[in-house]
């Protein structure tokens, strides 16, 4: 499993990975998850380390890092100290992007993916191992097992929890950086012998890059792990309290559209006086900008910093609803929030803001789980209202039922992942699972399951600058 983002690094954006590297050793894979000693941009979280089996092999081989990233840690930490850290990192990552660009990297970690390539020569030779799953983002951990299935015929699973050229957040300096992400993008989809994306509308979109090849195209939504909430099933509010509205995440200007704030401040000015018995909680990520304009909107809020996933969960389960703006722009109706899953388990009350008939909305609609709105003032102030209202009056909410969320339960998708990996290497699953003791059942969801296709048509290494590098010697097969 060729990640860079995995713990201790903490944050939504190691959950995936992480849950199915738990849960893969009960289909009979035992996960080697390659990643790097630190991720730049993101909190640590030892906590996760926890829910690792012991069938899990975690690696992290020191590798020098790049130039940027070199600077960008004097500049971070040197200077300004960890909390400076982000806003240096930033500053240096849209100073050095262009330059990225013309060097032929995916991204920052393009440095980090070269470097493994004689260690990962060094491991396999010694340790043969069956299939290969990597996952966006950084693009550098696809391109990596892009070049160990081109050298050793490892049949290869390529994961995008979230669209890279397509995707709403893609920012470039250059058409030539444009240009080779979308060629790179192709060569991986073509590479891979199964592709998986998360919603089915970003699956179609993924696909239509190699249609002579849509077959190998499933869906695996995110979801949410039973474990994570069995500790705190009993917190709940006295219902005398104000009434708390949380986002658990990031809540930066990528995230928070004008609207949002404009609705706050028509709702807090529809209920006057009584404006102290409600108080919006920002938990994780707030960019200064955001804070600031929530000042505006007049509601009384609090912030507080990077928790553990634990944490995280507790604030869930203790808010009597919760707040989920998504981004905006190309292909944004395609996005499902990772963190809409536990929002879900947690069973409060959920409010959308994002683009009209959005996959979010949907599932959120579907479920009765809550009310989705586009960011406009008087339909966030109203949807606000009536949330509110079912509060004060005590209204039941139905919300999402639990055999609603068996599909979307981590058990279910990990068990997704080994049919796929099964299907690769051609294995009888039941045999396996059958003389281990230790081994569970999936229940399948009903709205997934394609057949991948075997043995994608191999292509060339994607840039220049890698036409020298030295190929991998294929590892005998156990």
């Amino acid at each position: 499993m060729i990640s860079a983002a995995f713990p201790p690094t903490g944050g939504p954006g190691v959950q995936r990975t992480l849950k199915f590297a738990k849960y893969l050793p009960q289909f009979c894979w035992n996960p080697i998850v390659w990643t790097v000693e630190r991720m730049d941009g993101l909190p640590q979280d030892a906590t996760l380390l926890d829910e690792l089996p012991p069938e899990v092999e975690r690696l992290s081989p020191k590798i020098r890092p790049s130039p940027t990233q070199a600077v960008r840690w004097i500049l971070g930490e040197g200077l300004g100290g960890p909390k400076s850290a982000g806003r240096y990192s930033g500053l240096w990552s849209r100073a050095t992007s262009p330059w990225l660009g013309r060097g032929g990297f995916p991204d920052d970690y393009g440095w980090w993916a070269l470097g493994s390539l004689s260690h990962l020569r060094e491991y396999l030779q010694k340790n043969p191992v069956d299939a290969i799953y990597s996952t966006f983002s950084p693009a550098s951990n696809h391109w990596l097992a892009m070049l160990v299935k081109e050298s050793t015929g490892l049949p290869w699973i390529a994961d995008f929890r979230d669209l890279w050229v397509d995707d709403c957040r893609y920012k470039t300096r250059s058409r030539e950086q444009r240009r080779e992400h979308e060629q790179l993008q192709c060569r991986i989809l073509t590479s891979a012998d199964v592709v998986v994306g998360v919603s089915e509308q970003q699956t179609e979109i993924l696909s239509r890059s190699v249609p002579q090849e849509v077959h190998k195209f499933l869906t695996v939504t995110n979801g949410y792990d039973p474990e994570d909430f069995e500790a705190v099933k009993a917190i709940r509010r006295a219902p005398d309290e104000r009434f708390v509205l949380a986002h658990v995440g990031r809540f930066d200007k990528a995230r928070t559209p004008a609207g949002l704030f404009q609705g706050l401040r028509e709702f807090a000015d529809r209920i006057g006086a009584a404006k102290d018995k409600v108080e919006l909680r920002i938990i994780g990520h707030a960019s200064a900008d955001t804070l600031e304009r929530l000042k505006t909107t007049e509601w009384p809020f609090q912030f507080r910093p990077y928790v553990s996933h634990r944490e995280a969960i507790e604030e869930m389960v203790a808010a009597d609803a919760l707040l989920l703006p998504l981004p905006m722009g190309r292909n944004a109706e395609t996005v499902i929030a990772a963190k809409l899953f536990e929002y879900l388990a947690a069973k409060r009350p959920i409010l959308v803001v994002g683009p009209p008939d959005g996959a979010c909305e949907r599932i959120v609609r579907d479920s009765h789980a809550g009310i989705g709105v586009q960011p406009d003032a008087t339909a966030i102030a109203d949807a606000l209202w009536k949330i509110v209202d079912d509060w004060l009056v005590e209204r039941p909410f139905r919300g999402c039922s639990e055999r609603q969320l068996i599909p979307f339960q981590r058990t279910t998708l990990a068990g997704e992942l080994a049919d796929q990996l099964d299907q690769l290497v051609r294995r009888d699953p039941s045999e396996l699972r059958n003389k281990n003791s230790g081994g569970v059942a999936a229940i399948r969801s009903p709205f997934r399951a394609t057949s991948p296709t075997l043995g994608a048509a191999r292509v060339t290494l994607p840039w220049a600058m890698m036409r020298s590098a030295s190929p991998l010697n294929k590892p005998e097969r156990a």
